[in-house]
């Protein structure tokens, strides 16, 4: 079983990339933040694999991370939701997000993902909420503890904005505790942002 993919990106669209390992070309289903983070073509390309075995043929999914990964495989563990689903679950909300709506039961932000009604939104936090808690403890968080820093600035708006500057979800994730202590010391969220983007520059 593929757990991990190293090699040469040769193919790379929006939610699909084919890495060539060893003279095979392994097509490989990714988000398109994932895509996003690539590097160009014929650029070297490490990826953590999910392989899904069916009958009919053999799928890979791929992340940036192991964390990004586990979220994947604890998705497909809630009834309802296979692989396509979880991974379009993580197409439409990065994974500490996912995680903190998770752990707040907040379903309208759930369904607001394309294909998450609301009972599915409902199973997820059902059956997710405590399986999800060893992971935003890894990422500095408890559940709603990352919506604010002691001054009040919202740490989800401070990571929303370095994601959409560019920049991947894990690498943020690691910068959130020190920026909270940038906003201990009473940094407006203007300042908070600079101070991730200084950190993310080094």
């Amino acid at each position: 079983m593929i757990r991990r993919l190293r090699g040469t990106l040769i193919e790379a669209e929006i939610t699909q990339v084919v890495i060539d390992a060893g003279g095979v070309g392994y097509g490989v289903a990714v988000s398109p933040q994932t895509s996003a983070g690539l590097t160009g073509l014929g650029e070297p390309v490490d990826l953590w694999i999910h392989t899904n075995v069916y009958e009919g043929g053999i799928d890979l999914y791929g992340f940036e991370s192991g964390d990004d990964r586990d979220v994947f495989l604890r998705l497909t563990g809630v009834s309802g939701i296979g692989p396509r689903l979880a991974m379009n679950i993580l197409s439409g909300m990065d994974p500490p997000v996912l995680l903190q709506a998770v752990a707040d039961g907040d379903l309208a932000r759930l369904v607001r993902i394309p294909g998450v009604g609301k009972r599915t939104a409902e199973r997820m936090v059902v059956e997710l909420k405590d399986k999800f808690k060893d992971l935003l403890l890894a990422q500095g968080t408890e559940a709603g503890a990352d919506k604010a820093g002691p001054a009040g600035v919202s740490m989800e708006e401070v990571r929303s904005a370095l994601l959409n500057l560019g920049y991947r979800a894990a690498t943020v994730t690691k910068i959130i505790p020190l920026l909270k202590k940038e906003a201990a010391d009473g940094a407006s969220l203007p300042d908070v942002i600079r101070a991730g983007l200084h950190l993310l520059q080094k």
